[in-house]
């Protein structure tokens, strides 16, 4: 069975052909790319006194006790568990 491919029927429907693929898989340009700079981060940091725990920093930093665990998340490094807070200790505070 032999398929019936149509072809253009004009020089002019044949450029509009053309550039309709053109169109489709030309990519942007350098002059369309936008940049964004990345915000400096600013790392704060928070030395553990007696009687610090995460809650009472989250209050502290974040006016919500609830969001404590940002803070352990952070220092899961330097924190075995949630009561491992020594006096002393450099703490990383994220944002939030």
């Amino acid at each position: 069975m032999a398929q019936n491919l149509s072809s253009p029927k004009k020089k002019n429907d044949v450029q509009k052909t053309k550039a309709k693929i053109i169109a489709e898989t030309t990519t942007p340009s350098l002059s369309h790319v936008v940049q964004v700079e990345a915000a400096e981060s600013v790392v704060k940091k928070h030395t553990v006194v007696r009687g610090d725990s995460l809650y009472s920093l989250a209050v502290q930093y974040y006016q919500d006790g609830t969001k404590w665990n940002k803070i352990f998340g952070a220092n899961k490094g330097v924190l075995r568990g949630t009561k491992d807070l020594r006096v002393g200790q450099e703490l990383v505070i994220p944002d939030i």
